[in-house]
C-alpha cells in the first residue's frame, strides 16, 4: 500500500508543493490543487487521480503564466496561445487557459486589435495598409482586422493623418522639388498609405 508520507512547500516557489510517497519524491502541485484535491499525509495513492491532478495543474501553471504576460501588457489570444505552447504546455491545457481567460474578458481580440490600431494611429502615424499587417502579426482573425480597419479609417481621417506627416517633413513650408517631394509620398506609402489616399494632399499642396 502506497501512502504520501510527507508534503514540503517548495523553497523557490512557495506556491508550489512536493508530495512524498513512502519517503521518496513523487510529483509536485500548486497550494490550490493540493487543497482543491484534499490531498494530506497519510492518504493512499490509489485514491489519488493523478492524471487529472496533473492536467489541474498544469492548467493552473498555464493560467498563472499567461496572467504573468498579461501583466505587462494586453495581448491577443494567439500571442499567449504561443507563448504557452513554447513553454510545453500540452493543447488541451492551452485552450482551457485561454477560454478562462477570454471568459473573463482578460484576453479580448477585437478590444486589444482596437487598442493596438488606435495606439500605432495616433504615435505612429501609421496607415491601414500598415495597420493590417500589425493586427495579422498578432494573430487577429480577419474579420475583426476588417472592422477594425473600417471603424478607425474613414477618409477625413486618413487625409488629416497624411497632412499632418506631410506637414512635418515640410517644415519650411514651401514648395520643394520633385525629388523631395517624391521622397515624402514614398515615406508616406511606408506608413501604409496607398497612392489614392496620399493624391488630394499632394494636388492641395501644389496647388497652395
Amino acid at each position: 500500500m502506497k501512502v504520501i508520507t510527507n508534503i514540503i512547500r517548495n523553497k523557490n516557489n512557495k506556491n508550489r508543493l512536493s508530495i512524498f510517497v513512502d519517503e521518496n519524491y513523487f510529483f509536485s502541485v500548486s497550494e490550490n490543487i493540493l487543497k482543491k484535491n484534499n490531498i494530506i499525509v497519510g492518504m493512499e495513492i490509489k485514491d489519488l487521480d493523478v492524471d487529472k491532478i496533473n492536467f489541474e495543474d498544469n492548467i493552473s501553471k498555464a493560467k498563472e503564466y499567461a496572467l504573468n504576460l498579461l501583466s505587462y501588457r494586453s495581448r491577443s489570444c494567439y500571442e499567449i496561445n504561443d507563448k504557452l505552447i513554447k513553454k510545453n504546455f500540452n493543447n488541451d491545457v492551452v485552450s482551457h487557459v485561454i477560454n478562462d481567460l477570454k471568459n473573463i474578458k482578460l484576453l479580448d481580440d477585437y478590444e486589444f486589435a482596437k487598442m493596438l490600431t488606435t495606439h500605432n494611429l495616433r504615435y505612429k502615424k501609421l496607415g491601414p495598409l500598415s495597420a493590417r499587417n500589425e493586427l495579422f502579426k498578432k494573430g487577429i482573425d480577419q474579420s475583426i482586422i476588417n472592422l477594425i480597419i473600417s471603424e478607425t479609417y474613414d477618409n477625413q481621417m486618413k487625409q488629416k493623418i497624411i497632412k499632418e506627416i506631410f506637414d512635418k517633413k515640410n517644415r519650411t513650408n514651401t514648395k520643394m522639388d520633385k525629388k523631395k517631394l517624391n521622397k515624402i509620398i514614398n515615406f508616406i506609402r511606408r506608413k501604409g498609405f496607398n497612392w489614392e489616399d496620399i493624391k488630394p494632399v499632394v494636388i492641395n499642396y501644389l496647388e497652395v
